[in-house]
């Protein structure tokens, strides 16, 4: 009997620490972050979207960022505009965007592997996709509204698959535009959706009250796609303000709380500390966007106290060669 009382508590302590699955944490960090600030055009305005989110590619090591151009500024008239910006050479350059149709809104753009362009353009309520050569050729043009139900949130691109959430809806599209499959999101709680580097795809939603986050995976098997497994967090399901995830190249996503930006290593089960707040002088709270473009290179969008303005900063991790001091 005394041997059956102790391996039913051996089951018990498997069961209930197999059921939680949290990550091991790393806050170990070789060297800290030097960082240029990237001045944007007088007369460019970004696109936002989803209250903080800014419109933000990454393309052969460029920048490009989604806006408008002021052609008048008496009148405040304006044309769409990609602000791009080599990371390589710093070579910057303001590129105005010709909408499918000459009133429409550009409200997203991302790029397939041949650098041709997608965007969402929205005019007298309608939401289009739009697929344009490098020549701006106008490839094709879907009508969204019917399949998306409401407001169109992101777009993201992922092996010439398009992906595409509204407040309602989660897309996904050939790189020709036909529809593979949708799911309905629960609550119309949608908050973000992120792809991992290996394709992963996560969509973080909230529940009817909007006090509880959800992240869960997206399975797609046979052209069909549904909610699969819960991502495994530090913070488990529980709202934390503050909290997020990214993707980007090097981790399997990124992970970032009031201490620290973390990679998440998916084979090891470990958060990895990639970027420490207080150590770089930073305030996660003043960051509003955010592209990872390495564990190295880390490009934010947020309020600069000290200037008492909204810059664009590019991190690079600090090297021998490079004076390592806080930013």
């Amino acid at each position: 009997m005394k041997n059956k009382t102790i391996i039913l508590i051996f089951i018990c302590i498997i069961i209930i620490t197999g059921c939680n699955h949290q990550p091991e944490i790393s806050r170990d960090i070789e060297n800290l972050f030097v960082s240029t600030t990237l001045p944007l055009p007088d007369n460019f305005v970004m696109n936002r979207q989803n209250e903080s989110d800014y419109v933000i590619s990454y393309v052969s090591e460029k920048l490009c960022i989604l806006g408008y151009n002021i052609t008048d500024t008496e009148t405040f008239t304006t044309e769409p505009a990609l602000f791009i910006y080599d990371l390589k050479t710093g070579f910057e350059f303001l590129d105005t965007l010709t909408p499918c149709n000459e009133t429409a809104s550009v409200d997203f753009i991302v790029f397939d592997s041949d650098l041709n362009r997608l965007t969402i353009e929205t005019v007298d309520y309608v939401t289009t996709l739009n697929k344009r050569s490098s020549q701006s050729e106008v490839l094709f043009t879907e009508n969204l509204s019917d399949i998306l139900k409401s407001q169109i949130k992101k777009m993201d691109i992922f092996d010439d698959k398009i992906h595409i959430a509204s407040a309602d809806m989660f897309a996904i599209f050939t790189i020709d535009g036909k529809l593979i499959d949708s799911i309905e999101i629960e609550n119309s709680g949608y908050r973000n959706f992120y792809i991992s580097e290996t394709g992963d795809v996560i969509l973080k939603y909230a529940d009817r009250t909007g006090s509880k986050n959800y992240y869960k995976y997206i399975e797609e098997n046979n052209n069909k796609i549904k909610l699969g497994a819960d991502v495994n967090l530090i913070s488990g399901n529980n709202y934390i303000p503050g909290t997020e995830i990214y993707d980007g190249a090097g981790y399997h996503f990124y992970y970032k709380d009031s201490t620290a930006l973390y990679g998440y290593d998916n084979v090891m089960n470990k958060l990895i500390a990639v970027l420490d707040w207080n150590a770089s002088d930073l305030n996660p709270e003043s960051i509003f966007s955010m592209e990872i473009i390495s564990p190295d290179t880390i490009i934010y969008f947020g309020y600069d106290h000290l200037d008492n303005k909204e810059n664009f900063v590019v991190l690079t991790r600090a090297t021998e060669d490079m004076p390592i001091k806080k930013i």
